[in-house]
């Protein structure tokens, strides 16, 4: 079962597709989801505003609105309303980093990559319906 675990509080469920703080399900709209999971995979590196849009939005046009929009959303999803963000950095005209703490870097938080040129499920939007905390 892939589980990324992004500090002591949050815990990333890519078979389920489900975002868990303090041990409750977190509702994530689609490309919150698709961003979250982009970003987890790359924990700690500053990802481009360019890459993080190509990612969500292939070949569309996207206003900057909409990206801080996405931004907001995920750090309320996250807990992280700290000032500066501690978790879900900005690195002005430069990117977004996810800064997963040491602590959480174990076997839970190695991402599991899809099969060649198999669907990635867990960038997929996530299932409705009722959730169950992963052990």
């Amino acid at each position: 079962m892939p589980l990324m675990d992004l500090g002591p509080r949050l815990r990333l469920d890519l078979s389920r597709q489900q975002l868990w703080r303090d041990g409750q399900p977190v509702v994530l709209r689609p490309k919150a989801w698709q961003a979250l999971v982009f970003l987890a995979r790359q924990p700690g590196a500053l990802v481009s505003g360019a890459a993080l849009l190509d990612a969500l939005w292939p070949d569309q046009e996207v206003s900057a609105k909409t990206m801080a929009n996405l931004v907001g959303e995920l750090r309320t999803a996250l807990g992280d309303d700290q000032t500066p963000p501690l978790l879900l950095q900005t690195v002005h005209r430069r990117g977004y980093r996810l800064a997963v703490p040491p602590a959480a870097g174990g076997p839970a938080a190695a991402p599991v990559a899809p099969a060649a040129g198999a669907p990635d499920p867990a960038v997929a939007a996530p299932a409705a319906g009722r959730a169950t905390p992963p052990v």
